[in-house]
């Protein structure tokens, strides 16, 4: 779906590709920049050497092109977690995770041909699930949950926060964001005309209550707000989206 005003939308067909003789390959997100629309797909079942990069310049069913990106086609364990464009860089990221540890988790491109591949640190981190990404005015940013503690056999999840200037170089942002319950990350968006990061933390429906951290510098001082839902019935996890606003 397209719209210029947000109220307004038109609707294109997908081209979805087929994987096996059961599954297709679904896009896992959309991303503009540059002139074109970029999808990358993820699937149940992925062959090895399937194409999961697609773009156009027009989003209509017969425009869609396959891109080939050896790392991404190639390792069927490897899960889409989000991408993003840089217009100051003209550069696309895609941020991923490999079911193996200290495996790369960025791959990068300038043309959407060459694509090299870059690595966020676990650092004290066990594992990380990188869930979303995104270009803030002068530096990526991406959000994940990490497992960093095991309670009763169980994986706890907390927040995790890192930045780069290029997609390449990453530190991760020291912060508070494991003190209030399992939290963990879902999405980050940017505000321009507000210089502001928003980055949204789920929590369980036990709790009832959901954070949204916001920061202007993003190594610095993140500020959080609580959101309070009266109702998760039926619900095993809450998660937030956010947008552009």
């Amino acid at each position: 779906w397209t719209s210029t005003d947000g109220q307004n939308w038109t609707v294109y067909d997908f081209p979805v590709q087929p994987v096996g003789a059961n599954y297709q390959l679904q896009p896992k997100c959309l991303v503009y920049g540059d002139g074109h629309y970029m999808t990358v797909g993820e699937s149940q079942y992925v062959s090895s050497g399937q194409q999961r990069i697609q773009t156009t310049s027009n989003p209509n069913s017969d425009s869609w092109q396959l891109r080939s990106c050896p790392y991404l086609d190639n390792d069927q364990t490897i899960k889409i977690g989000g991408a993003c464009y840089s217009s100051t860089l003209n550069r696309w990221v895609i941020i991923c995770n490999d079911m193996a540890d200290n495996q790369p988790n960025i791959v990068y491109s300038d043309d959407l041909v060459t694509w090299n591949t870059s690595m966020i640190p676990n650092g004290a981190w066990k594992k990380s699930n990188w869930r979303d990404i995104t270009w803030a005015g002068n530096q990526f940013v991406a959000v994940a949950s990490t497992n960093t503690q095991t309670v009763n056999g169980v994986d706890i999840n907390y927040g995790l926060i890192a930045l780069s200037p290029d997609g390449i170089n990453w530190e991760t942002v020291t912060g508070d964001f494991d003190n209030y319950g399992s939290n963990f990350f879902n999405s980050v968006t940017y505000k321009a005309n507000m210089d502001r990061m928003i980055a949204c933390q789920g929590n369980s429906p036990n709790n009832n209550v959901s954070s949204v951290w916001t920061s202007t510098g993003g190594q610095g001082l993140w500020t959080r707000d609580t959101l309070t839902f009266e109702d998760t019935t039926g619900f095993n996890e809450l998660e937030l989206g956010l947008s552009l606003i």
